[in-house]
């Protein structure tokens, strides 16, 4: 019965979902204003798993905040669900152009917004890139990959990897790698968010993508939060840590812009 009752509960958690969902151009979100709130949640979604359909992040976690909230899918990329780190297809990227342009229409009228991107894993990896993009005050992000091109260029992750770039070619590993870092050197004089990483320190990708992306990040000034006292080896089980750590930050900050969380 308790598995019914579950199996009934997701079904209609999902049908309540795909109602919510939108359409800008080629990007599919679902958004949950709050007029009276500045603050801004923007969620970018992790992998979702071989033979698993795209889904939001952090729906439930961040359910009970009364603050502006946007949810990005990512159903691009291999099998039209592995997704694309927000880029795009085939080495044509429409997505940097296009998440902007969402939030300033989303956000138009309003003054003085807090935006803060969140995600874990693939989805860190996007919240960095985009709180760049869209200059955002904050980015709060568990695990991320840095060296996105190296991170691909294995048997498994290959597909990805020309699905993205329209090929798996030395160009393209390259052309990967250098997106994040070239969107930190290059960020310019207006006012660096802070940037919340969560790790472990036993996981892999500390010492293959974190640890570069922090020294990079502090060496351009960027404010950095580190949140490295754990002990896990599996980079799956950052979802089992970052959801509360995710949850405390944001209430965090907006209880510091004066708004209760």
């Amino acid at each position: 019965m308790k598995k019914q009752i579950k199996s009934i509960l997701r079904s209609i958690r999902s049908l309540y979902f795909r109602l919510k969902t939108k359409q800008y151009k080629h990007i599919k979100y679902s958004f949950f204003p709050n007029p009276k709130s500045r603050v801004w949640i923007i969620s970018f979604a992790g992998f979702p798993g071989f033979g698993k359909p795209p889904v939001y992040n952090y729906m439930k976690t961040l359910h009970n905040l009364h603050v502006n909230k946007l949810f990005l899918l990512d159903d691009f990329g291999y099998s039209e669900a592995l997704g694309s780190y927000y880029l795009g297809e085939n080495g044509i990227w429409f997505l940097p152009q296009e998440i902007p342009e969402l939030l300033r229409l989303l956000q138009a009228g309003q003054d003085d917004t807090i935006t803060i991107t969140v995600g874990s894993s693939k989805g860190g990896t996007s919240a960095l890139y985009y709180a760049l993009l869209c200059q955002a005050q904050y980015a709060v992000i568990g695990a991320p990959q840095y060296h996105i091109g190296d991170y691909l260029n294995s048997p498994a992750h290959r597909p990805m990897l020309k699905a993205i770039c329209g090929s798996d070619s030395e160009e393209a590993i390259a052309m990967l790698n250098r997106l994040v870092p070239e969107a930190i050197h290059n960020y310019g004089d207006a006012e660096k968010p802070t940037v919340f990483v969560h790790y472990s320190p036993n996981e892999h990708t500390y010492p293959e993508h974190i640890k570069d992306m922090i020294l990079d990040l502090k060496e351009n000034g960027f404010p950095v939060e580190e949140d490295g006292a754990y002990s896990y080896t599996q980079h799956s089980d950052v979802a089992k840590t970052f959801p509360n750590v995710l949850l405390n930050k944001v209430k965090e900050i907006v209880r510091a812009h004066g708004e209760n969380a």
